[in-house]
């Protein structure tokens, strides 16, 4: 289908794009992407190349690309998405990783394209920075043009937040989407595939791995347990920076007695979601400021919380103490909490979290 034509075929459109495949945001379109189908609406995903073959995309978009239309393109710049959303007759055009196109829209000072622009801001704060002083003046130059975007004509800005968070803004909030596909037989199929046994207390680290989640610290904490029968379990895409440490960790604990399972690659949803519910507790050991959707998941799932570092994760488990823990990001604090978490029993599940804070924040 050429691109002159997309644009007449029903009268209301939504763009959606991504540019980039990695975690959960491709995660984010699909929930997006159905909602609007539901709708009666026309969907344009706009994605980068090659993105449409990629494993991501099979797992979080392969039940849905036949039913929307797909253009590929490297160029992500604010001109030529609002050029793409003109040829498309989009009414909508939703970016659900903003940050950086809503800075570049903060600049300009304009949205050009056609019908309106919905941004998710994913970082309302700059990440850690080695010199002092730094991360507080990215923040404030964030916020500055952040600030500029909400202002413009045509163009909404959200601040993505935790599936777990309550408070008040003054900027329209996305709570973090949580979705629970796995059931019974699922958690079975996977415990028995990852020879996970159930006898062992089992922490684990979920997701893409990258050195941000701190597998060295999670493997010394998890040593100075000393012989409590723990398992340990890191299952997603472990990124080449994060190597190194998984190479670390299961030198280090094999030799203790501590179970080590190891899933190197991108696990299918329900996998995932069965991993999160077999688990005792999801260790969220996190340099990096910023929701976490695997904690919605876990405490939608009734599985205990250890949560360690970003100042975000301590506020956002503060709303559920009976079910999640913050400590420092350190070895001593790491383990005491983890001692703590094996003789608690299973928290209860939070069943006041779903999508709907999402969709209709961003559509």
């Amino acid at each position: 289908m050429s691109e002159s034509t997309k644009g007449t075929e029903l009268a209301e459109c939504t763009m959606i794009v991504e540019k980039n495949p990695d975690g959960h945001r491709l995660y984010y379109v699909r929930i997006l992407a159905e909602h609007c189908l539901l709708l009666g609406r026309r969907v344009c995903l706009v994605l980068g190349k090659a993105t449409e073959s990629g494993a991501e995309t099979q797992i979080h978009l392969r039940d849905l690309l036949n039913r929307v239309t797909v253009l590929e393109t490297t160029d992500f710049s604010q001109g030529e998405v609002e050029r793409l959303s003109r040829v498309v007759g989009a009414t909508l055009t939703v970016i659900p990783d903003g940050d950086r196109f809503a800075i570049e829209l903060g600049r300009a000072g304009s949205w050009a394209g056609s019908g309106e622009v919905s941004l998710l801001v994913m970082r309302e704060r700059a990440q850690p920075q080695r010199l002092p002083g730094v991360q507080l003046a990215k923040t404030l130059l964030r916020s500055y043009f952040f600030a500029r975007a909400r202002r413009t004509s045509n163009v909404r800005l959200s601040l993505l937040k935790s599936a777990t968070w309550a408070g008040t803004s003054k900027v329209r909030v996305a709570l973090d989407p949580v979705t629970i596909h796995a059931d019974e037989q699922d958690k079975m199929r996977v415990a028995k595939a990852w020879d996970m046994d159930s006898d062992l207390y089992w922490f684990g680290v979920l997701g893409v791995i990258s050195v941000r989640k701190n597998l060295s610290f999670v493997a010394d904490a998890v040593k100075r347990m000393g012989g409590t029968p723990v398992g340990l379990l890191v299952a997603g895409r472990v990124d080449e920076d994060a190597r190194s440490a998984l190479e670390y960790l299961i030198a280090t604990l094999t030799t203790t007695g501590v179970q080590v399972r190891v899933v190197d690659g991108i696990l299918e949803e329900r996998d995932l979601d069965a991993a999160v519910g077999l688990l005792d507790c999801v260790v969220l050991a996190h340099s990096n400021e910023g929701p976490s959707g695997l904690l919605g998941k876990a405490a939608a799932c009734g599985t205990r919380i250890l949560a360690a570092g970003a100042s975000s994760l301590r506020r956002d488990v503060a709303k559920y103490p009976e079910s999640a823990t913050w400590c420092e990001l350190s070895i001593g604090p790491m383990s005491a909490a983890m001692r703590e978490c094996r003789i608690l029993p299973r928290p209860e599940r939070v069943r006041d979290l779903g999508v709907t804070g999402f969709v209709e924040s961003l559509l």
